[in-house]
């Protein structure tokens, strides 16, 4: 009845009431959430502040002790946006999963408050992306404990190392078992599959093996994790076993209790005392080096509720996170630790708590900011169980550890994909920078005689826009970068159709009107208008992207931001389908007037050639949307899928700038060999007419084999004037023609008496 009594003064009338929802998930917790409401409701009567707090507990009392099972009825409560709670006690490793749903603390409260808990890595359960999302009402960490009858019995000290700890429990072990006792276990390991702790006791154990106090967590694959790991599975070998390593956490609180079986211990602190054991900083690899988990009870505020219960809350924040609640309340009456380290200076602080344990401890924060951080503790936990129970090689389970941690995109170092892309990009550009040096050259120049500068440039220009749109995908990626690879492709096909367009409706005689007209009389104008448009779609994509990065976390693979069109945002999906239908209606104008402008003579060849590159173009870009489609989950098709598209147009360079330019040289070639043998047949053909004794058998030969020989012509002649392809079984066959006409000649000759020496020497020359 008092509590009810003093909210109804505190509260007055037209006051607000801070309705706090709070959880436990132990019996001991439960009564600081009772005196945090008398005692605020006290504090406002007297203070005058018309404000009272109301508190909803959830415990192991009246709900699940699961802890998803909290956060998931907090979280449908917040997706609501109901207001029904004004202030939130919620586990810290979900300060990622809820910072959205939270009012900024540096809106609420004074600068001093949050410089409190900004000391050894306490912050790190408080903040997410520089957003103070809710402060610890009091901190939990584990330690260390030690057996203090084993010990002392043997002359032993608290291992400050992992290998001093295992040296210790295997000298006490085996005089144990010499005294004939076997069921005394050297470390619990707390790695139970199911229990909640499991993820803090691997982490902070690989945590303990970084080289020095101020390093970061070892990088996942390094020397320092492989070390971690192995010394972790030789305890459980030498000094332990699956059983204990297995246990969760009420069947270690049990052999805490009974205090015969277990030398050490790694378990969380306050939770309960066991008179047995003493506490101290876990071990590490190296002495001073060491690493505990951080956890506790946050506090954050609902950015739902209206303006008067923010400011009350406020003011109920400031109360609990004040250093006089935390000293009286949180460390004196309940002997829980404060997350504001300066208290522990204080004397009689420290005559309640182990200061000494408090300012030596290396906090370290669960990875709880990356994306479903239960479905990754989950897949973690199951690699290291693999590890541990299942002998697989540690740099195998550490590697598919790398790949569900690390959020992977290419890079210019330190990953061969991206290399591999960016040689390849780069080779494709000397293809096309090589072709244009080609056409320099005095001996291939007359075959690139169509092109001119302006072509060249605006040629390669383009080239440079395609090949190198993947880039866009080097680095982790932004918006615009999303949004400036497809601008960059669809920039360099509009300055290669553009032009294509423009020569297109140039020559087509059958269109008039003024529009028409006007791009007739003003080609170069029409064609800038294109880059005009292009340009402001540039600027404006920079002002306003359409796209927004996602995180795909995947099941056994690699985890990847990939790109995806923000549906969201109204006005960049505006500027996306813009973009779009232009270079689609663009597409559509090219292919429109290709098929129109078939027929026209001069230009027929250019024609044909244009509507197949641009079906093999649309085709490329066809296949890149299908490969993207299929599989969108896959950090190796999502990187590469842009390459199809450019390998279309590295083939579709190679063809029309070198080999036809070979066919074409091998063709002019082709000719010059034929006119110079027919003009030997020609002569031959004057002097046998001269020959009067020879002329009825020299002329039907010869005769038929110039008719024979003409005839391959005409038709050699008729399929170079239709196809810039040149039938090399066609050539064959006429070079045959001609030798067989040579050697009939050549017979000829050597059967007549008559001139033979001159007839000879003139079928030699030629």
């Amino acid at each position: 009845m008092r509590g009810l009594e003093v909210q109804i003064l505190a509260r007055g009338e037209n006051s607000p009431q801070v309705n706090m929802m709070s959880f436990s998930y132990y019996h001991n917790d439960d009564e600081i959430y009772k005196l945090i409401r008398d005692g605020f409701n006290d504090y406002s009567l007297i203070n005058k502040l018309n404000i009272s707090l109301e508190m909803n507990l959830f415990s192991i009392n009246n709900a699940t002790r699961n802890r998803n099972g909290f956060f998931s009825s907090t979280e449908a409560s917040l997706n609501r946006r109901s207001k029904t709670y004004d202030i939130y006690v919620f586990d810290p490793i979900y300060t990622k999963d809820l910072s959205s749903h939270f009012i900024d603390l540096k809106e609420l409260l004074p600068r001093e408050y949050l410089d409190s808990y900004s000391l050894n890595n306490i912050k790190d359960i408080c903040v997410y992306e520089n957003k103070w999302v809710g402060l610890p009402l009091f901190i939990k960490f584990m330690i260390l404990y030690s057996n203090k009858n084993y010990l002392e019995n043997y002359n032993k000290e608290i291992p400050k190392t992992w290998n001093e700890l295992l040296e210790t429990g295997q000298y006490i072990i085996n005089q144990e078992k010499m005294n004939n006792n076997n069921n005394i276990y050297g470390y619990n390991g707390l790695f139970g599959y199911n229990s909640v702790s499991s993820m803090c006791s691997i982490y902070q154990f690989m945590y303990s093996y970084r080289d020095s106090k101020d390093s970061p967590f070892p990088e996942i694959k390094s020397k320092n994790s492989v070390n971690a790991l192995k010394k972790f599975k030789e305890i459980k070998e030498k000094i332990s076993s699956d059983e204990i390593y297995e246990a969760d956490d009420e069947y270690t609180i049990d052999l805490l209790n009974r205090s015969d079986n277990l030398l050490f211990a790694v378990y969380w602190n306050s939770i309960y005392k066991f008179d047995e054991y003493d506490e101290s900083i876990l071990p590490g690899g190296n002495e001073d080096i060491s690493g505990s988990c951080l956890g506790g009870y946050n506090i954050g505020v609902n950015k739902y509720i209206d303006k008067d219960k923010k400011e009350a809350s406020a003011k109920v924040l400031e109360y609990i996170f004040s250093k006089e609640f935390q000293k009286e309340i949180v460390i004196k009456t309940f002997k829980q630790y404060s997350g504001i380290m300066e208290l522990y200076e204080n004397e009689e602080v420290c005559s309640i708590l182990n200061c000494d344990m408090m300012n030596k401890n290396q906090f370290i924060n669960r990875p709880t900011h990356t994306k479903n951080y239960e479905h990754y503790e989950y897949k973690f936990l199951k690699y290291i169980d693999r590890y541990l129970y299942e002998d697989e090689d540690p740099k195998d389970i550490l590697q598919n550890i790398e790949n569900i941690t690390k959020m992977y995109y290419m890079k210019f170092k330190d990953s061969l994909l991206g290399i591999v892309v960016f040689i390849t990009i780069n080779i494709f550009f000397m293809i096309v920078l090589s072709s244009y040096i080609l056409s320099l050259t005095p001996k291939y120049k007359p075959y690139y005689s169509l092109y001119s500068g302006a072509m060249w440039l605006n040629y390669i220009i383009s080239s440079i826009f395609i090949i190198y749109s993947p880039l866009t995908k080097f680095g982790k990626p932004t918006s615009f970068k999303c949004h400036a690879f497809y601008l960059l492709l669809l920039n360099g096909y509009t300055m290669l159709y553009a032009p294509s367009v423009s020569l297109l409706v140039a020559n087509n005689p059958k269109f008039k009107n003024k529009f028409i007209d006007w791009v007739k009389n003003n080609e170069s104008t029409f064609i800038n208008l294109i880059y005009v448009v292009e340009g402001i779609f540039v600027i404006l994509s920079a002002i306003n992207p359409s796209y927004t990065v996602l995180e795909v976390i995947t099941e056994d693979d690699r985890n990847f931001y990939q790109c995806n069109i923000d549906k969201n945002d109204t006005f960049g999906l505006a500027l996306l389908y813009l973009e779009v239908s232009f270079h689609i209606i663009l597409f559509s104008f090219f292919v429109i007037f290709t098929l129109i402008d078939w027929e026209i003579e001069p230009i027929h060849e250019i024609v044909k050639t244009k509507l197949y590159f641009s079906a093999v173009d649309g085709l490329s870009f066809l296949l890149a949307f299908i490969i993207y489609i299929l599989d969108t989950e896959n950090y190796y098709i999502d990187s590469l899928y842009p390459l199809s598209i450019l390998l279309v147009l590295i083939v579709k360079h190679i063809y029309l700038f070198y080999v036809r330019i070979l066919f074409s040289i091998d063709n002019n070639n082709t000719a010059k060999e034929r006119e110079i043998i027919k003009d030997s047949v020609r002569t031959s053909g004057k002097e046998r007419s001269n020959n009067q004794s020879t002329k009825g058998t020299t002329d039907m030969i010869t005769q038929n084999s110039i008719k024979n020989s003409n005839n391959t012509y005409q038709i050699s002649n008729t399929t170079d004037r239709n196809s810039n392809t040149i039938n090399r079984d066609s050539i064959t066959a006429n070079r045959n023609s001609i030798i067989s006409n040579r050697n009939s000649i050549n017979t000829n000759q050597n059967s007549i008496t008559v001139n033979q020496n001159s007839n000879v020497t003139n079928v030699e020359g030629s």
